[in-house]
């Protein structure tokens, strides 16, 4: 006959036992064939900013768990490159949170420095082919799981745009300012259209360094690529030395001398994908490429 202390352990024995098969039950259930690999899908790459030293991308990737569990994002990697050549590569260990059934953003943004491009001599051409990978890891009830997405295309490398400027010519006056018309050849060697968005300089008369200019182009029109282009842009300005009056006479006189300096900066009109670029026409936020002007001619 079995103690009645002893009846009892076994009672709590075979209790545990019925427990912890319950709890592996469930485990195993958990880790069925039912289960689902989360999924990372590429979007878009677009462009943030162009310029003459560097490039900022915005690349736009989506995570789905298709799950009815929780699961998280653990880090992110990611690398591009140009051929065999890694141009640029990083990585982030910030965790994120991936709801059941749902589908979240997973957006990076990448700063292409210009000498990256220079040192494997990419730097003269208008544009070269780039392969873009991702990886993230995540965990979860199904375990740590590697998944991946990749997308291929071409970035543009942006060349400096040559402006001259061929005449300057007073258009009217105001009690407080001055109109001229600044006349300017440009030429656009890029592949992508440009479009003129500001103007920032000092206007020489007879070599004195009368007027500060400073401002926007409105509604501007995009320079394609190939032949040179005309641009006219009218500016009201001031100078801090002398009268209105004083300033329209001088720009009147057939004797005067005119020279500007500084810099227009190009934007590049529209939004939507890098790989649409060579397709459907120029995409990206407002970016800068600049160019000294010229000396001007005396005006018309």
């Amino acid at each position: 006959m079995i103690p009645g202390h002893v009846t009892e352990t076994l009672r709590v024995s075979n209790r545990r036992f019925i427990l912890a098969a319950a709890l592996l039950s469930s485990a195993l259930a958990a880790g069925g064939c039912d289960q689902l690999q989360p999924r990372l899908t590429f979007q878009s790459m677009t462009i943030q900013k162009l310029g003459l030293e560097s490039a900022d991308y915005l690349a736009m990737c989506e995570v789905e768990n298709p799950n009815d569990f929780q699961l998280r994002i653990e880090d992110v990697s990611w690398s591009i490159r140009s051929g065999q050549v890694e141009l640029l590569s990083g990585s982030s260990s910030k965790p994120t949170e991936l709801p059941a059934d749902r589908s979240v953003p997973l957006n990076l943004d990448v700063h292409l420095p210009l000498r990256a491009i220079r040192e494997v001599g990419l730097d003269s051409l208008p544009f070269f082919p780039y392969r873009f990978e991702m990886t993230a890891h995540v965990s979860g009830p199904i375990g740590p799981i590697e998944i991946r997405c990749e997308n291929s295309g071409r970035f543009p490398v942006i060349q400096p745009m040559t402006v001259k400027l061929t005449s300057i010519e007073m258009i009217g006056t105001s009690e407080t300012r001055v109109g001229i018309a600044l006349t300017a050849e440009v030429a656009n060697p890029n592949v992508l259209a440009l479009a003129p968005s500001a103007l920032v300089g000092q206007l020489f008369i007879n070599e004195r360094p009368l007027v500060e200019i400073d401002t926007m182009v409105s509604n501007p029109i995009p320079l394609t690529a190939g032949h040179p282009q005309d641009l006219r842009l009218v500016v009201w300005v001031r100078s801090p030395e002398v009268g209105v009056r004083s300033l329209a006479e001088m720009l009147q006189r057939p004797d005067t001398r005119f020279r500007l300096t500084g810099t227009m900066l190009f934007r590049l009109p529209g939004n939507g994908d890098i790989n649409d670029l060579l397709t459907v026409g120029p995409t990206a936020q407002p970016a800068q490429a600049t160019s000294a002007l010229s000396p001007t001619t005396q005006p018309d």
